[in-house]
């Protein structure tokens, strides 16, 4: 029997600079921040690119894209872009 794997997702938000740090939390969809992945093999971490986006914006590629991501999500997507629309930039 093959030996069972697993892996864990950790994410940091530091340095929301305003104007999107003075916004309600709801408003900060529009707001973009970036990420990039890495992978932790022993003692070593491997870093991918870094990409930049707001929450509104992966949320609309999402629906775009369609499939099981969007439909078993979609009342939470369809939220976040009611919401993000609804919020003037500032």
């Amino acid at each position: 029997m093959p030996k069972e794997r697993s892996f864990r997702l950790h994410g940091k938000s530091i340095s929301l600079q305003p104007p999107a740090a003075r916004r309600p939390y709801a408003h900060r969809y529009n707001a973009p921040f970036a990420a990039r992945a890495y992978v932790k093999i022993g003692s070593s971490r491997y870093y991918g690119s870094c990409r930049t986006a707001s929450l509104a914006a992966a949320a609309q590629r999402i629906k775009q894209t369609g499939g099981d991501a969007y439909t078993q999500h979609q009342a939470y997507i369809d939220n976040i872009l009611a919401q993000a629309d609804a919020v003037p930039e500032a």
